[in-house]
């Protein structure tokens, strides 16, 4: 523990002899001008598409036809999907299923062979990069870096083909795909 807290004090200092601890605080009525504009919404929105990083596409992408989409981050992106003019369908119905993941396990793997054999499987996963571990069934396979609602608005434009798939992988995923992995349609 005593390592612990010197090696934090050691940051802290540096911090304060750099400056960031100085006049830090904005002003309240700074703020509520400065913080969520247009611009800054504009700017997440590009970011979050810009880091959608496509891993692998056997012909699954760009998506069309009803899709369906299930895992943790089903309903933000079904309301995304939606706004990029896609049709959400019952999963029986579907001509591709989205799957989402966030800490993924074997499981994962074993349920994504089992639906590649009857459909269409794209996963996405919405933060951690290492569930790409468990995708080789699926036709394609996707990174997102966070499952909030600006990353599903990304992602969506990236899946719908309304925007270019543009992402590199930060890392090298063990037993997969390389850092720097990253394919468009």
């Amino acid at each position: 523990a005593a390592r612990l807290d010197d090696s934090a004090l050691r940051v802290l200092r540096l911090k304060e002899a750099r400056g960031l601890f100085a006049a830090t605080a904005v002003p309240p009525a700074q703020a509520a001008r400065l913080v969520r504009t247009a611009g800054h919404r504009r700017t997440a929105l590009d970011v979050a598409t810009r880091a959608v990083t496509v891993v692998k596409n056997d012909k699954a992408l760009p998506l069309h036809g009803g899709v369906h989409v299930t895992g943790p981050a089903r309903f933000a992106l079904t309301r995304a999907l939606k706004k990029e003019g896609l049709r959400i369908v019952p999963a029986a119905a579907a001509r591709t299923v989205l799957v989402t993941t966030s800490d993924a396990g074997p499981g994962t793997g074993r349920y994504l062979a089992t639906l590649a054999r009857r459909t269409t499987v794209v996963m996405v996963s919405t933060g951690n990069p290492y569930d790409l571990r468990y995708a080789d069934a699926a036709q394609a396979s996707v990174a997102t870096y966070a499952a909030g609602p600006v990353s599903m608005r990304g992602l969506a434009r990236v899946l719908s083909g309304h925007a270019p798939a543009t992402g590199r992988l930060p890392l090298a995923i063990p037993g997969g795909p390389r850092a720097g992995t990253g394919l468009s349609y």
